[in-house]
């Protein structure tokens, strides 16, 4: 029997209590830990009981599939303004869904952004995030560019998660050489 389960653990900081641990008889955790993202995986053993067992994911690699993942949300919002713009359909149906699956991935993405205490990045993501969902609507069959409001909004949008994807990219990159680096 083998399953797979995603959880942040994050420890309290200092100054900080853990409430939820005291009143539910969990142990505190050490102070100032890293935030790390675990798989956890369970496992039968000898006796047949199911085990859990976890491995730590590097933050570099989560950087890097979060930039990849971004990148190519990125680009497929950028081909399907493009059809929306370009083409003589009545009915962009799949379009649309393709849109929401953009922007259900950013909010992941502010979500874990926020999560690993990156707030200015995950609130001004949320905010152009909004923008652009605000903005959307005005983008349609024949649309031509223009300084309208939410034509521009959109287009920020689409600007601002390249920058963003690119920027989690090369820092994960980074993260990943001087962990090799401190490693030797």
């Amino acid at each position: 029997m083998t399953g797979v389960v995603l959880s942040l653990t994050r420890t309290p900081f200092r100054g900080e209590f853990n409430w939820a641990g005291r009143f539910l008889g969990m142990p505190a955790a050490r102070p100032l830990e890293k935030v790390q993202w675990r798989t956890s995986r369970w496992e039968a053993n000898t006796a047949g009981q199911p085990v859990e067992v976890q491995n730590a994911i590097p933050s570099s690699a989560r950087l890097i599939v979060d930039g990849v993942v971004t990148l190519a949300m990125v680009i497929l919002a950028f081909l399907v303004f493009d059809d929306i713009t370009t083409d003589n359909a009545t009915r962009f149906a799949v379009e649309y869904s393709c849109l929401l699956a953009c922007a259900i991935w950013r909010l992941v993405l502010v979500i874990r952004l926020a999560g690993t205490r990156h707030f200015v990045l995950g609130g001004a993501s949320a905010l152009v995030l909004g923008a652009a969902v605000w903005g959307q609507p005005a983008i349609g069959p024949g649309a031509t560019p223009s300084w309208q409001p939410e034509y521009v909004a959109v287009v920020a949008a689409v600007g601002w998660f390249l920058v963003l994807s690119l920027l989690l990219i090369v820092s994960g990159v980074r993260c990943d050489r001087r962990d090799h680096r401190l490693a030797r």
